[in-house]
């Protein structure tokens, strides 16, 4: 660039224009433009034409800008961080450094922004006909842009993300599509849209996390944390069909160095609260699920584990659901975990008489807590031309194996603890009930529990009275391998 401001035009004739020069397009291969040392302006304006061309603007020093202008049928924003990213517009890809704003004022049919790598936390508001998509935490660079006839579509891509809605937005007949760990409606929203699908997806896999800089938000002893949510809060939705929905995936990596001990949160929440109204001239879709496994920890001589797993779908407040097809309002809760210490005896510690370790051999500890609960609570209610369903479903499948057998001495000890939490509710208090062509709630819990353990040949030696005195056991304790003079096996 010769000046801060110049378009790179291109025709209909095959032809292209920058800064009074004319081309073929068929001579160009690509175009590479440098900005100045000042605040620069480009704009690439590709009108009605769609050339498969590659095009690289490195604003350079400055506050720079790109712009956009045209008519295409697919534009897609993929970001690097706060200044970099690559734009593809139909057959044009536009490769971009050192941007400040990203300005777009042509037509679009289809739009997708794909946020950064890192833990983006983005707003999308609205001012007339213009719409600008901010990131709050500098992970991508601001974007502004007229609504899209058919679809907007917005990715957090990788990391942890979190988008806000905020004011009055209207995309007329667009659908609306956004993926991230977060997403809210804040007070105050008024949204006027197509079909809205607003999916929080999260699966978190490998060993602990770094409390201090997981974003997640769980206790600090989580080791392992899976948090979503959608929520409305105090906000106006007039759509199609509409479907919230939010899933939180952890399985632990039973064989990393740290695997003795998971402690497990997963939570998925959906919530419609305050004064908040949806209506939709479609369907209505409300699902919370969280998984937790499978996982088996292997580790050797102790493995312990501790899950909490949270499904909810609450519609409170004074919140109003209207629509002229169906809904459903679904929560689904699902662990499988299991304890098996991988080797029966210890090596540590100082030997008893015999000359066997005097410590524990096995030893399996599971604790779970889970929850399912579909509500209608407060002062909420429905009115649905279709039918209505609320389900909850709640499983677990728990074994805790400790396994002392092969060892010369010490216990084998398991213990597993599950608690339930299964609803399908409507609870509210408000003066109009809920209404539906028919009306189905059902709460379905299914829990197993296994705990089994293998005394040693030597027993425990932690008893003052051995296990087979007359006052005690009086010689029933025994295996198939023969008696056992010590107390050995706990499950």
């Amino acid at each position: 660039m010769t000046t801060t401001a110049a378009t790179l035009a291109f025709h209909s004739d095959g032809t292209v224009t920058f800064e009074g020069r004319t081309r073929q397009l068929s001579e160009v291969s690509s175009i590479a433009v440098m900005g100045t040392n000042g605040d620069d302006t480009l704009t690439v304006d590709r009108g009605m034409a769609n050339p498969a061309i590659a095009i690289s603007f490195d604003g350079g020093p400055g506050f720079d800008t790109l712009a956009t202008a045209g008519t295409v049928i697919s534009s897609r924003s993929v970001a690097v961080n706060g200044s970099t990213g690559t734009l593809y517009l139909d057959a044009t890809t536009v490769t971009y450094t050192n941007i400040e704003p990203i300005s777009n004022s042509g037509t679009a049919a289809d739009m997708v922004f794909t946020l950064s790598g890192g833990d983006d936390q983005a707003t999308l508001t609205q001012s007339g006909t213009t719409l600008t998509l901010a990131s709050s935490n500098g992970t991508f660079e601001l974007t502004t842009f007229t609504a899209p006839t058919s679809s907007l579509t917005i990715d957090g891509g990788a990391g942890w993300d979190a988008i806000v809605l905020s004011g009055p937005l209207t995309l007329g007949t667009a659908a609306l599509t956004i993926h991230a760990e977060k997403i809210t409606l804040a007070s105050g929203t008024v949204l006027a849209v197509g079909t809205v699908l607003l999916d929080a997806a999260d699966t978190v896999a490998g060993g602990p996390r770094n409390p201090l800089s997981d974003p997640r938000s769980c206790t600090t002893l989580a080791t392992h944390c899976g948090n979503v949510e959608v929520t409305l809060q105090d906000s106006e939705v007039s759509s199609a069909g509409f479907t919230a929905q939010a899933f939180s995936g952890v399985v632990p990596d039973a064989s990393d160095t740290l695997g003795y001990a998971v402690n497990v949160s997963s939570k998925a929440l959906v919530s419609l609260l305050g004064t908040t109204r949806l209506a939709a001239t479609g369907d209505v879709v409300l699902s919370a699920s969280s998984t937790v496994g499978p996982v088996t920890l292997l580790k050797d001589y102790g493995d312990a584990a501790i899950v909490s797993s949270d499904a909810e779908v609450t519609i409170g407040g004074s919140s109003v659901v209207t629509a002229t097809g169906e809904a459903t309002v679904s929560s689904t809760s699902t662990v499988d975990a299991a304890a098996a210490p991988g080797s029966a005896g210890k090596s540590e510690g100082s030997p008893d008489s015999s000359g066997s370790s005097a410590k524990d051999a096995a030893v399996a500890v599971i604790t779970v807590s889970t929850t399912a609960l579909s509500r209608v609570t407060n002062t909420a209610h429905l009115e649905i031309a279709g039918d209505l369903a609320l389900t909850a479903t709640n499983h677990a499948a728990l074994s805790g194996t400790g396994d002392a057998s092969a060892a010369g001495s010490g216990a084998g000890i398991a213990v597993v603890t599950m608690s339930q939490t299964t609803q399908s509710v409507i609870n509210s208090t408000s003066i109009t009930p809920t209404m539906a062509a028919n009306i189905t709630l059902t709460a379905n819990a299914d829990g197993a529990g296994t705990a089994a353990a293998k005394a040693s040949p030597g027993g425990s030696t932690a008893n003052d009275k051995p296990v087979n005195d007359s006052s005690r056991a009086n010689g029933q304790a025994n295996t198939t391998d023969g008696s056992i003079g010590l107390a050995g096996a706990l499950a």
